[in-house]
């Protein structure tokens, strides 16, 4: 709210009105102070405001108009200010002043909706002269403007050209255009609906807009310019300036005024001539000139008429009967007026009085400019629906070219009626360019057809272009309908050709076909002629197993047509009648596809059973009789062959292709071992197997092969593939292994084997894992494995070891190897760790500085003092204890302990601190030393370990 008070604007609009309602009514506070009920105020801008009305009220008590009136509502004052002060009270109040507010608005408003309809039913409309006292007689009542103009936007406005401000065109003018008009409505043989005025030629309402006068002035020039040069083309174009002139350059309202002055000049003489014989304008007379002014043919509405014979009654002082109100209807073919009783003819020339808007649909008067309804042309409306009707058909009559062209012509006037018809417009604007697109599409394929020597295609091609692009040229300029009849003429040629052909002997039948079709490839008949005649076989059809494949070759089929495929199928199990097939069983086919070559190769047949290959030459839709191969049985050998001891057995391991995984596999024992067995035939698959039935230092010879039927059905083998080994006894394990630690050098200790040596590996104990968790004791390891988890300290075949990087807590895991078998002994947990090294102790009277050396791989050690003996161990109850780590010697220079001079000694020792189980604990050798002796004269240092 603005601190600012306009006492003026106050004064107008408070107590102007307050004055006007005598007596003084004070049940709206919100009016009174001048508060916006719809707005929201805090207290404090309530009560300044209020302040400032009442310090203007008091001011005005002295001024001449308002005194009365400023005194009383200062008298007055508790009835609209105490309300507006409490919020409460104050809310209240202003949900009844909006209501009260919204009622007064409604009566106000209705009262100028009756005001309004009185005028609409007497002259069919609201006349321009009558606007401005209707809104004079609303502001009396306390409407606004803005309010009076909402409510007469629904109404409908009557250009009747007797406004004040206008002032109508000079006679000359006025008799000039009218002479032209008259002069088309000749020479359209009567044309009175398109010709009674400038804005009737445009086909337009007067009181159209600017832009819309343009776009119909524009839509006008456009189709006049593509009339052939005659008298109308000369004379619309005279009147198409005058559009210019009068309705866009100059003042639209100036020839509507001019409309109404030749009107209100012919029908004066009339009316004088009723007053001065009747002395008055009754309502037959009244009725009779209404009719007279509308068969005049100047384009004026009734509404327009009876405000002419009103003005002239007024400008003659004479009194009028108007009595019951008739509206009125222009014939538009012979111009005469009829009442609007309900009759759909004109009752004198039998014309339809009324046809349904092209645009909203609802029945209007057919010799209206513009739909009363919807406002739209109803000419240009006509021209629109017309153009896309047009359009459409050209479409459908397969003629996009001559559509595109109705459509572009069209645009103006679409564009003038918008709507539905420029949304129409745009749908047929896709649908032409589609079809457009369509036909060239088309061309391009007749093209490619004909250079493909593909007759048949072109020529459908064509009639499609006839049907559907009929206007649409070809590349060399020609029409649809010329090409077609040209590759019509042609294949009458080539149906004469293949005819001839079929005449001829078979051996020669087939290269009279492949020169018609070396002429036009898509022949219909040609085709199925050459389709008719048998087509050569390939000839010398061979099969050799190579490598596990079926290598089929033949020679080519001596067709004098090309290319020639082969379609090669496999046959499974065929063999009808001959040896290794079953009688009545049938082949099972299986197709390797079509090749132009004279060789393939079928990787994927199956092993071990009969197989033949069939091919069949193809051309086109011909085929010749199928050529078979023998039967012939392919059998994958077994490759890969391997043997390796696991355990106290050998597994054997192959690969073997195909779907037959079954082996058979014969062990033999090697005449250099100690004993002699049987040989032993197995069965076996899947790739391996696993021989348990071995002895220790004995050779074994295997050989591994497929056992299948030949051709004739009888039992045959592979070569297969032979190995040898010799299987090697178990080593025994190390049962005691020791581990001791001596002068910082760690060595491992066993009693050696024959033949065989002992790998030692070192595993760092673990908080989680279990000890010796590298390997099981007294069973065999893959020694690869255990170097993942474990370090390899050394090999030794002498039963002695050193382990240079022995440091913490470690199992120690001894592995005998022999001959590539492994075995897990005993291990052992051994903990490795040194003394503490060159204690030394610095008194400084207050203070002791001790200061010493870990040993590797150890980071905390654990300091005891005593002042009565060296501590008896690391665990001592009676000493003193305290840990300490590298770092913090480090960063202080030493351990401090705080030491003041009392007489007695102190006594020290240091213990390394390791983590063994979780637990931190002291281990190894401690160093003790008398970090200060006793007072005495002859005290001196003594160092012990």
């Amino acid at each position: 709210m603005s601190a600012a008070f306009d006492g003026s604007s106050y004064r107008q609009r408070v107590l102007a009105e307050l004055q006007r309602r005598s007596p003084l009514d004070c049940d709206d506070p919100f009016f009174v102070a001048a508060l916006d009920p719809a707005a929201t105020y805090t207290d404090a801008e309530v009560r300044a405001h209020l302040a400032r009305v009442v310090a203007f009220l008091q001011r005005q008590r002295n001024a001449a108009r308002y005194a009365t009136l400023a005194a009383a509502l200062i008298r007055r004052r508790a009835e609209w200010e105490a309300p507006l002060l409490d919020p409460h009270t104050r809310e209240q109040v202003r949900v009844r002043v909006l209501a009260a507010r919204r009622s007064g608005d409604a009566d106000r408003l209705a009262k100028v909706a009756r005001n309004l309809a009185t005028v609409r039913e007497r002259f069919g409309g609201i006349p321009r002269s009558r606007v401005a006292g209707l809104r004079r007689l609303a502001s009396a009542d306390g409407v606004t403007t803005e309010q009076f103009d909402a409510t007469l936007a629904g109404e409908k406005v009557i250009e009747d050209g007797s406004g004040e401000d206008v002032e109508p065109l000079a006679p000359g003018l006025r008799r000039q255009i009218r002479d032209g008009l008259t002069e088309l409505r000749q020479l359209r043989e009567g044309d009175r609906v398109g010709t009674a005025s400038l804005w009737a030629l445009l086909g337009i309402p007067a009181d159209s807009a600017p832009a819309r006068i343009q776009a119909a002035h524009e839509i006008l020039v456009e189709r006049n310019q593509r009339r052939p040069h005659d008298r109308e083309k000369t004379v619309t174009a005279d009147l198409l300036a005058q559009v210019r002139t009068r309705l866009l350059d100059g003042d639209p309202a100036a020839y509507t005024a001019g409309l109404v002055a030749d009107a209100r000049d012919e029908i004066r003489p009339k009316v004088e001539e009723h007053v001065v014989l009747d002395g008055e304008l009754g309502p037959g007379a009244f009725e009779g000139l209404v009719r007279e002014v509308l068969a005049a043919g100047r384009g004026l509405s009734a509404a327009q008429a009876k405000a002419v014979l009103l003005d002239i009654a007024r400008d003659l002082g004479a009194a009028m009967t108007t009595g019951a109100v008739v509206d009125y209807v222009v014939c538009p073919r012979c111009g005469r007026p009829e009442p609007v009783d309900g009759s759909r003819v004109c009752r004198y020339c039998d014309t339809e009085l009324y046809i349904p808007c092209p645009s909203c649909g609802r029945a209007t008067e057919a010799a209206a400019a513009a739909c009363q309804f919807c406002g739209q042309s109803l000419r240009q409306a006509r021209e629109a629906g017309d153009a896309l009707t047009a359009i459409r058909r050209e479409l459908e009559d397969g003629h996009p070219r001559h559509a595109a062209e109705l459509l572009a012509r069209a645009r103006p006037v679409l564009g003038a009626v918008g709507g539905s018809a420029v949304r129409a417009a745009d749908d047929l604007g896709v649908r032409v360019q589609a079809a457009l697109a369509a036909a060239d599409a088309g061309w391009r394929a007749l093209v490619e057809h004909r250079e493909a020597r593909c007759d048949d295609a072109a020529t459908a091609g064509a009639r499609w272009l006839v049907a559907q692009a009929f206007d649409v040229p070809g590349p060399d300029g020609r029409s649809p309908e010329e090409v077609l009849a040209e590759l019509t003429a042609h294949q009458d040629v080539i149906r004469r050709r293949v005819a001839a052909a079929a005449a001829l002997a078979p051996a020669d039948q087939e290269n009279a076909l492949a020169a018609v079709l070396a002429t036009v490839a898509d022949n219909r008949e040609a085709l199925a002629a050459l389709a008719a005649l048998p087509l050569p076989p390939p000839t010398d059809l061979t099969a050799s197993n190579e490598e596990g494949a079926v290598v089929l070759r033949w020679r080519p089929s001596p067709s004098a047509l090309g290319p020639v495929s082969y379609r090669v199928v496999r046959l499974v199990g065929a063999g009808v009648g001959e040896a290794g097939g079953q009688q009545g069983t049938p082949p099972v086919e299986r197709s390797l596809g079509t090749t132009r070559s004279t060789e393939l190769s079928d990787a994927g047949v199956p092993a071990g059973v009969l197989v033949r290959h069939e091919v069949t030459a193809v051309v086109g839709s011909r085929r010749s009789v199928g050529v078979r191969t023998p039967g012939l049985v392919v059998v994958r050998d077994v490759v890969a062959l391997r043997a390796e001891q696991i355990g106290a057995g050998v597994r054997l391991s192959w690969r073997l292709d195909g779907p037959v995984d079954a082996v058979t596999i014969d062990r033999t024992v090697d005449e250099s071992s100690p004993v002699q067995v049987p040989m032993r035939r197995i069965r076996a698959n899947a790739g391996q197997y696993l021989d348990t039935a071995v002895q220790p230092g004995v050779t074994y010879r295997y050989q591994v092969y497929v056992e299948f039927q030949d051709v004739d059905g009888h039992p045959a083998r592979t070569a297969g593939a032979r190995i040898a080994v010799t299987v090697t006894p178990r080593p025994r394990a190390v049962r005691d292994l020791a581990v001791t630690t001596v002068d910082g050098r760690t060595v491992l200790r066993w009693s050696a084997m024959p033949a065989t040596h002992v790998q030692i590996y070192a595993v760092p104990v673990s908080d989680a894992g279990p000890p010796h968790a590298a390997g099981v004791e007294d069973t065999e390891i893959d020694l690869a494995k255990i170097a993942e988890r474990a370090r390899l300290v050394g090999s030794s075949r002498s039963g002695h070891l050193v382990d240079p990087l022995a440091a913490g807590e470690l199992d120690y895991l001894p592995v005998t190897v022999c001959d590539g078998r492994a075995v897990v002994g005993t291990g052992v947990r051994h903990l490795v760790i040194e003394g503490i090294r060159d204690l030394r102790a610095d008194d400084r009277g207050e203070e002791i500085v001790l200061s010493f050396q870990m040993p590797p791989g150890i980071t905390q050690a654990r300091v005891l003092w005593r002042r009565d003996q060296l501590p008896t161990g690391p665990d001592d109850p009676d000493a003193f204890r305290a840990k300490v780590t590298n770092t913090s010697l480090e960063i202080k220079g030493g351990w401090h302990l705080a030491a003041p001079r009392d007489g007695s000694a102190y006594f020290v020792a240091c213990y390394p601190l390791v983590r063994t189980g979780g637990t931190l604990r002291a281990a190894g050798p401690g160093t003790a030393m008398v970090a200060r002796s006793a007072a005495s004269p002859d005290s001196d240092m003594t160092w012990m370990t």
